[in-house]
């Protein structure tokens, strides 16, 4: 009878080790599991943190280097505007002088140029100046008319609305002169023949009725 009773005791402390053994066993692969899940978390979140900074010394440099041309450009626009007031003035001075019926005392327009962009696509820029001094703002409305035929139709077109602009091109307001450009598409079938400009200063208290027309031929730079 003892013996049997050592058995079972001994039986019984067997299935207690090896279930010990067996959940010790299920606890550390539990504990291996979360381990290598976590270990992927970490991983992720330092490669997440790593192209994070690098997308904030990218924007940093971005906006550096968008600051630096924006201030680059606006001293590289200070030069060349006072650069051309000064040649204005100094053109104006030999005009005066040596041949005084060319000198324009009104609004006048300054190197037109039109190009193209390809599949009826072009661009134009020019320049709106006042050839003499004023002390007051020049304002006024402008006007670009492009005329010529669309299925063998005379046809005109509107080449301010046909323009891609940020602010009304419509009007204008400037002391010395005031730079316009912008892109247009042209129907499909639209042959061009000319444009007319037309910039009229209203009156003010501060200016006096005066208008510009003038017609440019089409002949764009390709």
């Amino acid at each position: 009878m003892r013996y049997v009773v050592a058995i079972c005791a001994c039986l019984c402390a067997l299935i207690i080790v090896t279930n010990s053994a067996y959940n010790a066993t299920s606890t550390r692969q539990a504990l291996q599991q979360q381990a290598a899940i976590l270990q992927e978390q970490l991983i992720a979140t330092q490669i997440q943190l790593t192209q994070s900074k690098r997308n904030e010394r990218k924007v940093r440099a971005e906006l550096s280097l968008e600051q630096a041309s924006q201030q680059q450009n606006k001293v590289q626009i200070n030069q060349l505007t006072a650069e051309l007031i000064s040649l204005r003035k100094e053109l104006l001075v030999y005009q005066t002088i040596m041949a005084p019926e060319l000198v324009n005392s009104g609004l006048s327009l300054l190197n037109w140029q039109l190009s193209g962009l390809g599949e009826q696509r072009y661009q134009f820029t020019f320049l709106l100046y006042q050839a003499t001094q004023v002390k007051e703002i020049n304002q006024g409305r402008l006007s670009l008319t492009l005329f010529g035929t669309l299925n063998q139709q005379n046809t005109q077109l509107d080449l301010l609305a046909l323009s891609e602009f940020e602010d009304s091109p419509t009007n204008f307001k400037f002391h010395y002169f005031q730079l316009f450009e912008g892109e247009f598409k042209l129907p499909d079938g639209f042959v061009a023949e000319q444009i007319a400009l037309e910039a009229v200063k209203p009156t003010l208290k501060w200016q006096k009725f005066e208008q510009l027309t003038q017609t440019i031929p089409w002949q764009p730079i390709n």
